[in-house]
């Protein structure tokens, strides 16, 4: 039986861990900490991964990709890419990143690429350096691989390409062929790579998730 002693030493070695991990800060916190000095980044063409590019990787099981998609659930219902997990701003900035590994791949979706750049700065506060943002976000994808109809010119540009400009006749989600227009989309594409990956090309059967 524990002495009084030593009832008391345990309890004072258990409250300092609670302490210790409710005052861990959150990446909300850490990006107000180093949010000038990851900015110039953020803003660089480094941190810009192209539609080709990302494709070619949702085939590559190696690239351990994992897709976080910050747009509004109604745009996510109706046209994202497959295996994408959906995550708000809030919930990244409050350390809500669960299910990811610090070796993984990270591509962030928005429209455009506002809300995912701020969502990188997030995942950058937090330690996940193998973090990238989808250029030119759903809009750039669909411009790549989407038929010419499916993005309105008549609907409005907002700063940073965020407000939505693509249209789906019913919202299928990852089944929009556009969603997944398999490798031989990218046969007589160039493009730059951004992501070092070690392994085989070759896609497991499903989805990346």
């Amino acid at each position: 039986m524990l002495t009084r002693r030593r009832l008391a030493a345990a309890s004072a070695v258990l409250l300092a861990a609670v302490l210790a991990i409710l005052h861990r800060p959150d990446p909300g916190s850490r990006l107000a900490a180093r949010r000038a000095a990851l900015e110039p980044r953020a803003a660089s063409d480094d941190i810009r991964v192209a539609p080709e590019e990302a494709l070619e990787l949702l085939y590559n099981p190696a690239a351990r990709l994992r897709l976080l998609d910050v747009r509004e659930e109604n745009e996510f219902n109706l046209f994202h890419l497959p295996g994408t997990r959906r995550v708000t701003l809030e919930a990244l900035a409050q350390g809500q990143i669960a299910g990811l590994a610090r070796d993984d791949t990270v591509i962030v979706v928005s429209n455009g690429e506002g809300r995912a750049r701020e969502a990188w700065l997030l995942l950058a506060a937090a330690g996940f350096e193998r973090s990238y943002v989808l250029r030119g976000g759903i809009h750039g994808w669909l411009a790549t691989f989407g038929r010419p109809e499916r993005i309105d010119p008549s609907r409005p540009v907002c700063p940073q390409d965020e407000c939505r400009r693509y249209r789906f006749e019913a919202a299928l989600g990852e089944r929009h062929p556009e969603a997944d227009p398999g490798p031989d989309a990218l046969i007589g594409r160039t493009f730059e790579r951004k992501v070092r990956v070690q392994g085989a090309q070759k896609r497991k059967s499903g989805s990346c998730g």
